[in-house]
């Protein structure tokens, strides 16, 4: 019976021992959960976002360009002479035919009055030879009438023979001195015009001391001093056109496929007021430079007040494509992947406060934009800041909306 009763005190020991350690058990467990960290609330990124906008897209080649006088003139004498006056210089705006300098004229003045005496002597002597090929004709006239009076007259027997025989030599006679007046009358014509011919010739020559400007320009050089002796051909003025002006640059031959002449162009100048000037293309050379790739293109300006000047530098955007009304994005936007090439692209859009990542069709890009095909419509909100740690799905919160050309 003791035995049996030290059994129920160790089973009533043994029961408290587990009570207790279950509930240390539990003590700890309370502890432990009481001390855990709680969990985390959803993180949400904060981004900028733009919308697409609707623009006019140019595609251009942007090179540099001289401006060049489009005619160049080496202007002289067509005679020999002293330069005798000087009459513009270096830098002056001279019209077509004007007077630039002149040649002492006087032996060309004594050589044309010389020409215009034999002339007036050569028209007297056609004169002279005119009245007396009248007076022959008349002559011959009068001898045709008596030998026609007289040949009936002697064939029926009335006249003796001799009349006739008279009558016939005078008609010779008459006829003889009728073509020697003829004669000397063509050789009289012939003299006054050879006559005409040397007083053309030495009023030719006496215009020609006088230097003359080609056309409207503006003298570049002055080659030669007043009292120096000028044999023709010899250069006094170098003289260039001037408006309108042309501007020449090399265009890579990458871009040849895509221009051709008439093809827009803007051309601005440093310095100059009132640019970007509009104009076209007006001549593409017909082959490429083998060491540089390049071809040389032509444009030209209208140049009334003489702003553009041969030698000075220009800008030319020439314009390889237009399209209007092209959606747009900043090619920021773009994930760094696709680097704003043209074909596949991606961004993020903010729909309901979630990134959804879009893939894209992708234009050409032109400055910080990049045209797009499809994939986007002007309501869209693009996100343009904060999208590289971006995944899809991420909850965002839109720090701020700028208009497409914002940073």
């Amino acid at each position: 019976m003791e035995r049996a009763i030290r059994g129920n005190q160790s089973a009533r020991m043994d029961s408290a021992g587990r009570t207790r350690t279950v509930f240390l058990l539990l003590a700890c467990a309370g502890f432990l959960l009481a001390s855990a960290p709680a969990p985390a609330a959803e993180e949400t990124a904060a981004v900028t976002v733009v919308r697409p906008q609707t623009r006019t897209v140019e595609q251009s080649a942007d090179i540099f360009g001289t401006f060049q006088a489009p005619d160049r003139s080496l202007v002289g004498s067509l005679v020999a002479g002293a330069l005798k006056s000087l009459d513009a210089d270096e830098g002056d705006a001279v019209k077509a035919g004007q007077v630039l300098a002149a040649l002492d004229s006087a032996d060309y003045q004594l050589a044309l009055d010389l020409a215009r005496q034999q002339q007036a002597t050569a028209r007297a002597q056609v004169d002279q030879a005119k009245a007396g090929l009248a007076l022959c004709e008349t002559n011959l006239a009068t001898a045709r009438a008596d030998l026609d009076r007289i040949k009936p007259v002697v064939e029926s027997g009335s006249f003796p023979k001799q009349k006739l025989d008279h009558a016939q030599n005078g008609f010779d006679a008459a006829t003889a001195a009728r073509s020697q007046a003829a004669a000397a009358l063509s050789l009289a014509a012939s003299q006054a015009a050879l006559a005409e011919t040397q007083v053309a010739i030495a009023k030719k020559r006496l215009a020609d001391c006088r230097i003359l400007a080609p056309y409207d320009g503006v003298v570049s050089q002055r080659l030669a001093n007043l009292g120096e002796w000028i044999m023709p051909g010899k250069p006094v003025f170098a003289v260039e056109k001037v408006n309108p002006i042309e501007v020449k640059g090399d265009l890579s031959e990458v871009y040849l496929a895509r221009t051709g002449i008439s093809a827009p162009v803007e051309v601005s100048v440093d310095g100059a007021a009132g640019g970007p000037w509009k104009t076209e293309l007006s001549e593409i050379a017909p082959t490429a430079d083998p060491r540089t790739r390049t071809v040389t293109v032509t444009a030209r300006l209208k140049n009334p007040d003489r702003v553009f000047r041969p030698g000075m530098s220009a800008r030319l955007k020439i314009i390889l494509s237009r399209q209007k009304g092209a959606l747009v994005i900043p090619s920021r936007c773009l994930l760094a992947a696709d680097g704003g090439k043209q074909g596949d692209g991606k961004v993020f859009v903010v729909e309901n406060g979630v990134a959804r990542m879009r893939a894209l069709t992708l234009g050409e890009p032109f400055r910080e934009w990049i045209t797009v095909v499809s994939g986007l419509s002007p309501e869209d909100r693009v996100v343009s800041w904060g999208q590289s740690k971006l995944k899809d799905g991420d909850r965002v919160i839109v720090k701020e909306t700028k208009s497409g050309g914002e940073k």
